[in-house]
């Protein structure tokens, strides 16, 4: 059984709010974040391997955004952004390692409009003490797992969730479930392990071995590399498995007729593409893509679509604000998609349509880095803190989707059209929500720390950055 610790916080909720759900029986929510997916080693995605039937299946219930990001290449920027609509310059948490207290979360929202709202977490920067994510839960459960010194498994974290399902009664809920697989190490358990090894592999690479202070320390082959992914494609196998069992859960209590199904990832992993691993500080595709899928039973037109237009995950928490009719409230810079969902493939936007903007300003870096996606074109803009040098490159996603060759040099035209819209950027955020004030971290307990390294983050003393 897993360690866990669950924060309370009482709720209020006005009889005639409470009547006025019971009347229009409101969908309940689940949103599944599954840590360090790639998009592009999932089914609906394209992977070659049969990595995630179950999401496939969601898939054909619902719609994959084709062209889903995140906004920080790391899980509690991207997190936060995802449970505020914000992205993280004005959200704050990257920057001062915990969110704004006035930032209004998913949370928040549904509670005061009468849902029940309860997180399962299995991630550090997330359930982290003083980080603030846990604004507007009724239970917030920090789940710290057993294995690898408090990496949990998420057959651990649904040990906790399904015995809840039964205990929400008629009451509408918002469900967020933060799982951990297949952030490194990749470690899939005995029914998973070995389903895509190559029987010819001779290497010496084990699950311990797939962090990346331990892959940098050593001389890898092609087949030390190939071997690394093969174990992060059956982590991936494990944890759709492990989808699958809530999805039947929620089936099997007459809750998934009921129940919007949002399934994302924070962010995706390296896995050595641009000669490295893991994620944080940088921001290549492999980084920034993540898969969005959305099932919304019921509604007509929105089944088995796969939709170009571009998404982030700042979109999610407007989106599913529409999806419930609650009231949008205090401002986002999200975009609401729900118009997306049943909107013929004709009338869809092209990939270029609306940028995607990201940012890594990580405090104890030597750098930020700061992109914008428009269309078949990115750039990627890296500021140096010792000289404020920046430096930018150009990358034709069309031609290069690899983001190999630098077009800074010959493409100058265009270089100076991105670097302006990037310049740009800031002031298009403030204008629609103004940067808030910072919140104040906690020194992380040990057990947060013991967590974190586990995943072999470096935990500094002092406030988690």
């Amino acid at each position: 059984m897993a360690d866990a610790v669950v924060l309370a916080t009482p709720r209020l909720v006005r009889a005639s709010a409470a009547a006025s759900a019971a009347r229009r029986r409101p969908y309940n929510v689940l949103v599944y974040l599954i840590d360090t997916l790639r998009a592009d080693h999932t089914t609906p995605y394209g992977s070659e391997r049969a990595t995630t039937p179950r999401l496939a299946a969601l898939a054909r219930d619902g719609v994959v955004f084709a062209n889903a990001y995140t906004v920080a290449p790391w899980t509690r920027p991207a997190t936060a952004s995802l449970l505020t609509g914000l992205y993280p310059s004005t959200h704050g948490s990257e920057r001062a390692g915990a969110l704004a207290p006035a930032a209004v979360t998913l949370a928040e929202r549904f509670r005061r409009a009468g849902w029940s709202t309860w997180a399962f977490v299995a991630n550090g920067h997330v359930f982290g003490e003083g980080v603030g994510l846990d604004q507007g839960f009724d239970r917030f459960v920090a789940v710290r797992g057993r294995r690898l010194d408090n990496h949990a498994r998420s057959e651990e974290i649904a040990a906790l969730v399904l015995p809840q399902l039964d205990a929400f009664g008629d009451e509408p809920f918002l469900l967020y479930v933060h799982a951990v697989d297949p952030h490194s190490p990749y470690d899939p358990p005995p029914t998973f392990a070995g389903r895509f090894r190559d029987p010819t592999y001779t290497g010496t690479i084990t699950p311990a071995d797939t962090l990346r202070k331990t892959l940098r320390a050593r001389s890898l082959d092609e087949s030390d590399v190939r071997r690394v992914r093969d174990l992060y494609d059956e982590d991936v196998a494990y944890q759709d498995e492990q989808l699958g069992v809530l999805l039947d859960a929620l089936s099997e209590r007459g809750l998934r007729e009921r129940t919007i199904v949002v399934v994302l990832s924070d962010h995706g992993e390296e896995l050595n593409d641009h000669g490295d691993w893991e994620h944080g500080m940088r921001l290549f595709e492999e980084q920034v893509r993540i898969p969005l899928i959305v099932d919304v039973p019921g509604l007509v037109g929105a089944r088995a679509r796969w939709i170009a237009e571009p998404a982030a995950i700042v979109d999610v928490l407007p989106t599913l604000l529409t999806l419930t009719g609650i009231a949008p409230g205090e401002p986002m810079q999200g975009v609401d998609l729900a118009p997306a969902l049943t909107r013929s493939a004709a009338s869809q936007a092209s990939g270029g349509s609306r940028p995607g903007y990201f940012e890594e300003i990580r405090p104890g870096e030597d750098r930020d880095l700061y992109a914008l996606r428009d269309g078949r074109w990115k750039i990627v803009r890296e500021v140096l803190h010792a000289s404020g040098e920046s430096r930018d490159a150009l990358f034709d996603l069309e031609t290069d989707p690899l983001e190999r060759e630098d077009l800074a040099a010959r493409e100058p035209v265009r270089l100076d059209e991105l670097r302006a819209r990037l310049d740009a950027m800031p002031g298009v955020l403030a204008a629609q929500v103004a940067p808030l004030p910072a919140g104040a971290p906690s020194a992380p307990s040990a057990a947060t720390r013991r967590q974190l390294e586990a995943l072999g983050y470096v935990v500094p003393d002092g406030p988690a950055h």
